[in-house]
């Protein structure tokens, strides 16, 4: 019998998030972020658009996105927030939602950590749920 077991953790787009099931959760959100909100155990921002040129110092030509999403794995990583089971991308626009997908199909560290989970919203039936 064959299985595999997917312990990358998921993240979902959405619109708003919603935080009222209990699961440790951290929010990535378009520039400016405002404060956090009550169940989330963290949050980075970023401004959807072209990064800085290739190989800069400080992202290595990384979307804001991909940068975003490294940097709440490493607070995750060295205990600097709580740790979280799931990211929702609260994304108002199609190009921040396009900078998100983009940074998980094409960054290999990002792929390796993180999992789109496409469809329903969190707290919906078909959300994967956490153990």
């Amino acid at each position: 019998m064959a299985w595999s077991l997917d312990t990358r953790i998921p993240l979902a787009l959405c619109a708003a998030p919603a935080l009222a099931d209990g699961v440790a959760t951290v929010l990535l959100v378009e520039a400016p972020p405002g404060p956090l909100p009550a169940g989330a155990v963290a949050q980075a921002s970023f401004s959807p658009g072209p990064a800085h040129a290739p190989a800069c110092g400080c992202c290595g030509g990384r979307s804001a996105a991909a940068a975003a999403l490294e940097r709440l794995f490493e607070a995750r990583a060295e205990a600097r927030c709580g740790w979280f089971d799931r990211v929702l991308a609260v994304v108002e626009t199609a190009e921040a939602a396009a900078e998100v997908t983009a940074a998980l199909r094409e960054d290999a560290a990002l792929a390796a950590r993180f999992r789109l989970v496409p469809g329903p919203a969190p707290g919906h039936p078909g959300w994967p749920a956490t153990d």
